[in-house]
């Protein structure tokens, strides 16, 4: 990975790769937006399109444990679906830059 993180949340793709997000437990706090691991070429890269900010509970301890442990779902086509555990639900797409579209509230 490229940031540091701890409790993060990882899923693996439709297409074998690998999308990371969160996990501010472990080196700087906050900013631990996506990234994507691809396998075939065996390197991670920052996915800026996937900002860690629409997933962030309202922790009272702060940062380092609001964005921990993500529920994510891969879909097909590279997406990916967090159910939680925030409020707000999001699709992730994690192809090219990257992108975030709000899924509504639970």
């Amino acid at each position: 990975m490229i940031l540091p993180r701890g409790y993060n949340s990882q899923v693996t793709l439709s297409n074998g790769g690998i999308f990371n997000i969160g996990g501010s437990w472990s080196g700087a706090r906050g900013g631990k937006n996506g990234e994507y691991y691809d396998p075939v070429a065996n390197t991670w890269s920052l996915r800026p399109g996937c900002p860690v900010a629409p997933i962030l509970t309202d922790d009272a301890e702060g940062i380092f444990r609001s964005d921990n442990h993500a529920w994510l779902f891969a879909r097909q086509n590279n997406s990916v679906f967090q159910a939680g555990p925030s409020k707000n639900m999001n699709w992730f797409t994690t192809d090219g830059q990257g992108t975030t579209t709000p899924a509504g509230t639970r």
